[in-house]
């Protein structure tokens, strides 16, 4: 009978340790992103939220992934992402000149044979 060595045993921990430990790093809370230099107060917009999604197909990526600056300029531009619009469609517009207290979550779903996956942006903006 044989017995597993102890530089497998390692192997082995090394590999359930590294799967266990893997998730986003994603930006919290941002107090003030700004589009231009002059962020004197300015119009508010109300609530703003943009995002930045990829759509996967029996775990096949449909595009690039989820990216903290495109959801952040989608934001910008009041833009959120559709299923026949693989990086951000409706919305649009001249822009905001900046947004406070901006949030950054992840968020999606996965079913098995579809899924989503996406960086959600929202805060303050103001134009």
């Amino acid at each position: 009978m044989a017995l597993i060595s102890t530089k497998t045993w390692k192997a082995i921990a090394a590999c359930c340790l590294s799967l266990g430990c893997t998730r986003h790093l994603v930006a919290n809370e941002i107090k003030l992103v700004g589009f231009e230099e002059n962020v004197q107060k300015g119009k508010s917009s109300g609530e703003i939220e943009g995002d930045d999604c990829v759509f996967q197909i029996l775990g096949y990526r449909l595009g690039h992934s989820p990216n903290v600056g495109r959801a952040i300029h989608n934001a910008r531009l009041e833009r959120r992402s559709e299923i026949g619009d693989v990086g951000g469609g409706k919305g649009g517009g001249e822009g905001l000149r900046y947004i406070n207290n901006l949030h950054i979550e992840p968020d999606g779903f996965d079913v098995g044979v579809f899924g989503k996956n996406c960086l959600v942006v929202k805060g303050t903006g103001y134009k």
